[in-house]
């Protein structure tokens, strides 16, 4: 129950902090937000039908369809850098990523964005 009202309390706090900033593109997390963000857990949904959860210990899952993989997350700085068993044969990548109400918004390699939906957080 502590745990849920850290996270919870963390979680509201980023918010307040994410919807005091000025529109006119993404706000990238720093590595603090981002940290917060990551350490307090969420799943995301793509409009391609895949989803992503990313748990605390620093472990992320995906799917979509019968499709799965497993993988780790560690912050870099103001990235968050990912390492899966299959995709992108088991080489990290790192993104910048932003959070905007229930947009979760990343930094492509060519410096495109995309973004999913959260569907949950403090997982």
């Amino acid at each position: 129950m502590k745990r849920k009202t850290l996270a919870a309390a963390t979680v509201l706090g980023l918010c307040a902090v994410w919807s005091t900033q000025s529109s006119g593109g993404p706000r990238w997390l720093d590595q603090v937000a981002l940290t917060e963000f990551y350490q307090a857990g969420f799943t995301v949904e793509h409009d391609e039908g895949w989803r992503l959860t990313s748990k605390a210990d620093g472990s992320m899952t995906f799917t979509k369809g019968d499709y799965s993989d497993s993988g780790k997350w560690r912050i870099g700085g103001d990235r968050v850098c990912s390492r899966w068993r299959k995709i992108r044969d088991r080489v990290e990548a790192c993104f910048r990523v932003a959070v905007e109400g229930d947009s979760y918004i990343w930094e492509k390699a060519d410096g495109s964005h995309d973004t999913a939906k959260i569907t949950a957080r403090g997982e």
